[in-house]
């Protein structure tokens, strides 16, 4: 199994100058090739396969400042833009697309163009991975190599690929390992049952399945850790779904924001957390929104609708994980 440790770079002095000019020579690069690809499809309409391209840019001066392996990926890049905009427009010709697909266009003149180090170019040495340079890059720098941070927590992965991606005026280090944890193992699930979630705040997971009573995570540790993100979740909370009770047959919406002509809850939301329905039952909100995603399910039958708007709403039991004390129950 791969993984992919994502670090800044922060770079000074002449590491900061090497790193900007090989990608800046990526950049170039992938143009030389964008430029080759698209002459090749206003001649006859076809795509220049990797191969080909590679015969066609490597006496290009770029592909000689950089290291083979990192040009080679750097014109791979190109080829499969071009492949995936054929597919696209073959898919187009069927009617199978809505928009016309555009041919790839060139990057900005300057800029700078992610490179790529496969594993068999890469070399660990401490706590450090060693970057070759192209023959030409060597003698333009007057050194061999660029010495990379390796991050304690990958140490003994074998690396597969390390990749150096401009973004946001910083230079990201992507290091793509094996993982030395296993893999879960798969388990089978039963699909007869049902158990919604809402997400919320102080409650943090209000759920509801077909086969139990509902609980609530409470969530006022975890917010008090995190507070700033939580006041970010909180502001874009949708409370849509806890509007409507399941027993009552609210029209549910499919996406997010959608709300049918004409649309009106049956129940009415009398305060913050409470809930009553058409049936005068009052209900936690949380719960009665857990209830509604549950009805969005492609195997929730009217048994099990029935089943969970049968009153096991009204008295959910709420567990706290970060405090040594037995449950308690919430009106």
């Amino acid at each position: 199994m791969y993984a992919v440790q994502k670090d800044i770079w922060h770079l000074t002095g002449r590491d900061k100058s090497i790193v900007e000019q090989v990608l800046r020579w990526s950049n170039n690069l992938f143009n030389v090739g964008t430029y080759e690809s698209r002459q090749r499809y206003f001649r006859d309409r076809s795509a220049v396969k990797y191969p080909e391209l590679y015969k066609i840019t490597k006496a290009n001066e770029n592909y000689g400042l950089l290291h083979s392996q990192v040009a080679q990926q750097s014109l791979k890049s190109v080829a499969e833009s071009f492949s995936s905009f054929r597919g696209l427009e073959r898919l187009a010709k069927k009617g199978k697309l809505n928009q016309k697909p555009r041919l790839p266009k060139y990057r900005t003149k300057g800029g700078m163009y992610q490179v790529s180090y496969p594993g068999q170019a890469l070399k660990i040495v401490g706590n450090r991975v060693r970057l070759p340079l192209g023959t030409k890059g060597k003698e333009h720098f007057g050194a061999d190599a660029l010495w990379v941070p390796l991050p304690e927590r990958i140490k003994g992965c074998p690396l597969k690929e390390l990749r150096l991606i401009p973004r946001n005026g910083e230079v990201w280090i992507e290091y793509v390992h094996e993982s030395l944890t296993e893999q879960a193992p798969s388990c089978s699930l039963e699909v007869t049952g049902i158990l919604g979630i809402d997400h919320g705040i102080n409650n943090w997971l209000t759920c509801v399945s077909s086969n139990g009573n509902p609980f609530i995570v409470d969530g006022h540790k975890l917010k008090s850790w995190n507070q700033w993100f939580n006041k970010q979740k909180a502001r874009v909370q949708s409370e849509h779904a806890k509007r409507k009770l399941p027993k009552d047959r609210d029209c549910l919406p499919v996406k997010v924001g959608e709300k049918p002509d004409n649309w009106q809850p049956s129940g009415k939301r009398i305060k913050r957390g409470l809930y009553r329905s058409a049936q005068k039952l009052i209900l936690n909100a949380d719960v009665n929104g857990a209830a509604n995603i549950i009805r969005k399910s492609k195997v929730a039958t009217d048994s099990i609708i029935e089943r969970v708007g049968s009153g096991l709403l009204t008295n959910p039991l709420r567990i706290k994980l970060w405090r040594d004390s037995s449950p308690s129950f919430c009106p």
